[in-house]
């Protein structure tokens, strides 16, 4: 139970864990006896337990968003795409923004990754058992064009893909016609996911929300700390009334006093 606790800090003893910086602490503590100025004793302890509560809501509020990130971090875009029925060839080249449904990929660009997609199937079909690319690229030049910049944009390609006038694949493609293919077909996913994206991302929201609330172990997990989270809440809320309470009552008494005081001076000259 203690290093349960101890790991989300709500429960512990000290309220400067190991891993915190007492300086943090310190600072949160003269903001609040800044923006309070207890006076006396008692108050001093209110606004104490106040900066101490807000400390441990803080702590709470980082732990419950690492709580719900961890439970992504184990989903792979692997894993979405079997889920959205994908092959297991696309499975092993989904995209890492699959797991993404904030991820945007505007109309315009994925109907070119589909313009793009549909010259690489006729392609394959019909001129992919050339054995010279370069006499036949120009008749896929929407495809042929942005896989170029594609090429050239990968790390591990030392040679340019076309001439430097872009009318001819360079002589090192063109005699590697595995490697083309090889990286053709690497392209081919980039558009694959690229053109469907807008009508895939829906159904990818709805996949992970659903994904994530069938994890009922980390999610009752999860329940039950914002449940502390709350008391933690109720508790600050609770020392601010009572902050307020007895300013209310020293104020009260102190205009008791005043009053008596008066009378009994009234009194006496009468």
């Amino acid at each position: 139970m203690r290093f349960n606790a101890l790991k989300h800090g709500l429960y512990a003893k000290s309220k400067i864990l190991p891993t915190e910086n007492p300086k943090e602490y310190q600072r949160l503590l003269r903001a609040v006896f800044e923006d309070i100025n207890p006076q006396g004793l008692i108050e001093e302890r209110i606004a104490r337990e106040i900066a101490e509560a807000m400390w441990a809501i803080d702590r709470a509020e980082t732990h419950r968003h690492a709580e719900r990130d961890a439970i992504f971090d184990g989903l792979k875009p692997a894993d979405v795409a079997s889920a959205l029925g994908l092959s297991a060839e696309h499975q092993g080249c989904a995209p890492a923004y699959l797991t993404n449904p904030q991820h945007t990929i505007s109309k315009k660009i994925a109907k070119a990754c589909a313009e793009q997609y549909e010259q690489y199937l006729h392609f394959m079909a019909n001129a992919s058992q050339a054995q010279n690319f370069n006499l036949v690229w120009r008749n896929y030049t929407i495809l042929f064009l942005a896989f170029g910049l594609w090429v050239d944009s990968q790390a591990e390609t030392q040679v340019p893909f076309f001439t430097n006038n872009q009318k001819d694949i360079s002589l090192g493609w063109q005699q590697n016609r595995a490697a083309c293919l090889k990286y053709l077909k690497r392209y081919s996913f980039h558009l694959y996911f690229a053109s469907r994206w807008p009508e895939l991302r829906p159904q990818v929201r709805v996949w992970m929300e659903t994904w994530f609330y069938l994890k009922r172990q980390e999610q009752y997990r999860i329940d039950q700390f914002d449940m502390k989270l709350l008391k933690e809440r109720r508790n600050l809320q609770g020392l601010l009334d009572a902050l307020y309470k007895h300013r209310k009552s020293v104020h009260d008494y102190g205009e008791w006093q005043s009053h008596w005081h008066a009378s009994a001076a009234l009194q006496e000259k009468n």
